[in-house]
Order: C-alpha cells, then sequence, then structure tokens
C-alpha cells in the first residue's frame, strides 16, 4: 500500500530541521533516506523513490547551537533565502521545540530576539514533553512562551492525548450517559495505569539523570491519562472547559504526609546494569522504575484504590489501563450498553468473568492498528489548523508538577530507598 500524503502541499511547505551536528547536505538526506525506509517498513508501505525525492525538496537543514543568540541572525539570513527561493514570504511558521528541558527558554528568548518571530505572518509554537524538570522551571518557559506568544498560538505537546485508547475511553464516556452512571466508586473498587517499556534509556544518560521515571512519564503521559479516566465530564465541548476538569482532578490526587507514608505507598526501582549506561552517574539514585498507590479527593472517588506503574527493562512493552468492578455484572452491563452505540473501539476489553475494563492500545498488533497508532500527522494537521484539544493547558502541567515535586522533596529526604531489578522484570 503506497502512504497517502499530500502532495500538492510540496511546493507550498518548507521544513527546516535544525540541529548542532555538521552535515552535509548528503548525510542528511541518506539519515532521511533511512527512517523513511524503516517506517515504510514497519507499517508496510511502499516505498515510493520519486516520492521521497519530491519530499527532499521541501524539507532543509541547519546545524547552528540555540544556546547562541548569534546562531539565530544566520538562521534568520537562512530563512530569507529560502523566501526568496520561494519568490514569496511563509505566511505561516511553526516553531517545533524538542529539546532538553534546560534549552526552552533560552531558545525562545534568542527566537525573538532575532526578529525571526516579527518577520513571521502567522506564527505557532509547539513546546514537546518534558514541560521543564519542576514548578520552577516550568514556570520559567511558562514566562518566556507568554512573554513572546498569545495562548492560542502555544501548543504544549503530551503525545497521549492524540492516541487512539485515550480518544475511544472519553468518546464512550462523552456520549453514552448511562455508562458514566457506573463510572464510580459505589462499582469500581481499583483504577491501575501501567506503561512500560522493554527498552532501557538508549543512549539518552544525560537526559535521564536530568528527570527519572516519575518526571519523565507520570508527570506528564500518566497524569493525563489518569485524569481522562477519572475528571468530571465537563458541561459542554469547550476546549476551556476540558482542560480545566483534567487540572482539577491532578489537583485533587492525595499527597502524602510525610516521609513513611510514601516509603508504604511509593516504590522506585532502578534496572540493573542502568550505572553502566554511557553519560550515567556510576552513583546514580535516579528510578527507572515507580510504583504509586493514591487516592482522588472527590465524592465520585471516595473510597477507590489508584496504582500508577512505569518502568524501563521491563518484561514487555505494554500501556494498560485496567479498570477493576465489584461485580461482573456492572462490566456486561456496560458491555451490552456499549454495544448499542458501536463495537468500533477495539482498544477496549471487557473481561466480564474477572469484572474489569481493560483498556490498550498493545492487544491488537495488526498493520492497520500499528497504522492508527501513528499521531504526528494528526498533530501536524490540528496544529496548522489551530485546533488546541489535544494540547495541554499551563493549569495542567502546573498542576502535575505540584504533585510530583512534593514527592521529589520527600525522595530527598531518604536516597537509600531505591531497589534494583532484573532485566526483563514483571514487575
Amino acid at each position: 500500500m503506497k502512504m497517502r500524503i499530500e502532495e500538492d502541499l510540496f511546493p507550498q511547505l518548507k521544513i527546516v530541521c535544525i540541529s548542532r551536528r555538521q552535515l552535509t547536505e548528503n548525510d542528511f538526506t541518506q539519515y532521511v533516506r533511512r527512517i523513511y525506509n524503516s517506517f515504510c517498513e514497519t507499517y508496510s508501505y511502499y516505498i515510493d523513490e520519486q516520492w521521497f525525492l519530491r519530499f527532499m525538496g521541501s524539507i532543509y537543514y541547519y546545524a547552528m547551537d540555540v544556546t547562541q543568540e548569534s546562531d539565530f541572525k544566520g538562521l534568520k539570513e537562512y530563512l530569507n533565502r529560502l523566501d526568496e527561493m520561494r519568490n514569496s514570504s511563509f505566511n505561516e511558521r511553526i516553531f517545533f521545540l524538542s529539546l532538553l528541558p534546560s534549552l526552552f527558554s533560552i531558545s525562545i528568548r534568542n527566537l525573538a530576539a532575532s526578529t525571526i518571530l516579527a518577520d513571521s505572518g502567522v506564527r505557532k509554537i509547539v513546546v514537546e514533553k518534558p514541560f521543564g524538570t519542576n514548578l520552577q522551571t516550568a514556570l520559567e518557559i511558562e514566562t518566556e512562551l507568554v512573554k513572546h506568544f498569545r495562548e492560542k498560538e502555544i501548543f504544549r505537546l503530551d503525545h497521549v492525548l492524540e492516541k487512539k485508547f485515550y480518544k475511544d475511553l472519553y468518546h464512550i464516556r462523552s456520549v453514552c450517559p448511562r455508562f458514566d452512571c457506573y463510572w464510580n466508586s459505589s462499582f469500581i473498587n481499583k483504577i491501575e495505569i501501567e506503561w512500560n517499556e522493554s527498552i532501557g534509556i538508549e543512549g539518552r544518560g544525560q537526559y535521564y539523570e536530568s528527570v527519572g521515571a516519575l518526571r519523565d512519564m507520570v508527570q506528564n503521559h500518566i497524569l493525563q491519562t489518569l485524569s481522562l479516566v477519572c475528571m468530571e465530564l465537563p458541561a459542554t465541548g469547550e476546549l476551556f472547559m476540558l482542560r480545566n476538569e483534567r487540572a482539577r482532578l491532578i489537583g485533587n490526587l492525595t499527597k502524602f504526609e510525610q516521609e513513611e507514608e510514601l516509603g508504604r505507598k511509593v516504590i522506585r526501582g532502578q534496572y540493573i546494569g542502568y550505572r553502566e549506561e554511557d553519560n550515567v552517574n556510576p552513583n546514580s539514585v535516579i528510578e527507572t522504575f515507580v510504583r504509586l498507590e493514591l487516592t482522588i479527593r472527590s465524592l465520585r472517588w471516595k473510597g477507590t484504590d489508584v496504582v500508577l506503574k512505569t518502568g524501563k527493562r521491563m518484561e514487555e512493552k505494554r500501556t494498560r489501563i485496567e479498570i477493576s468492578f465489584k461485580s461482573p455484572q456492572t462490566v456486561k452491563t456496560l458491555r451490552d450498553l456499549l454495544s448499542e452505540f458501536t463495537n468500533s473501539y477495539d482498544s477496549i476489553i471487557f473481561d466480564v468473568m474477572r469484572a474489569k475494563i481493560i483498556v490498550t492500545d498493545m492487544h491488537n498488533n495488526s498493520v492497520d492498528s500499528k497504522r492508527n497508532s501513528i499521531s504526528y500527522d494528526k498533530l501536524f494537521q490540528r496544529i496548522i489548523s489551530g485546533d488546541q484539544s489535544s494540547f495541554v493547558s499551563w493549569e495542567e502541567i502546573q498542576a502535575s508538577w505540584q504533585f510530583i515535586d512534593h514527592i521529589r522533596r520527600l525522595w530527598e529526604q531518604n536516597t537509600t530507598g531505591i531497589c534494583c531489578y532484573q532485566l526483563g522484570s514483571i514487575n
């Protein structure tokens, strides 16, 4: 099957890839070719050499250091030359920042100082997670963003909001009111969210030493998933109300009162061999696994246990939400309710025998399922159209960092409470 791409965009589109690494034009072409071929092989697409060459006519590489203001002046001149080649100016520019958290603020400041923003017509900025390393650094990034961009121009990216299982579950709750009537502690005993990976840190030692599993995964992907599962549905579908409910749910998570309670309810681990990875402190106490038991301060969820866990070098890659009900009959009722609407929610499993609903994007490994998991194309379509529904608000980021920072402050009082685990562990 040939990959469906809007080829008529090529003459209008210019993609400038930026990195510190010095690459020749041929080096860059071969680098992109390897990614394209791997993509086609993974998702069973036809490798079209002519399409690839046309695509490469719209993509460019520019080497620079984002911490150097003078390099942005060079970038401005380079963009101006592209304008001249195209014989017109760009009507819209999207700045996509996928950087270490420590580089976001200075990149935005230098971008603004270079007057590249002033030269742009419609401009938007995308900031890919992690949004800082704590509340203070997140606030520094946010301050720079709102100084130079309006809120409708800011896209704070967390990929989980575009995943199919996320959208399926939200759609079910919103279109089937009777389904949501069973979505509370009267019927649900326990909610578990698991986000495991079989790989390690894959050469990202410098980055991982600055974050660890709690900040790399729980602060964003996992808390966003929890907010979807447990938030109150907004009265209307307006974006700000949806974001407010997600932020309110995160703000209602119970905080651990003292180190002793944290020790009982939070487990952190490190896979054997992590300290031998490149750019990792040989005495590192950074966690590569974390498991949290918590509760939610709300009438809907009073008495329901919540478990969040994520780890690297686990037995298998798995993203899973497991909701345990008090009665198998409730699961059967919900399954029957949903069948009245559609049977197309292939990310949701009703396990009546075990009284569970399981939401996952891993049980279907077909080519079509893999293709559905690809989200960058959809994300860029949303960014271009100005649709912020799959992006995070500052209030959500603020609430999540307040929760995470509290845990880390207690951890700092006890750096010995980390266990080691074998590669390929189940838990």
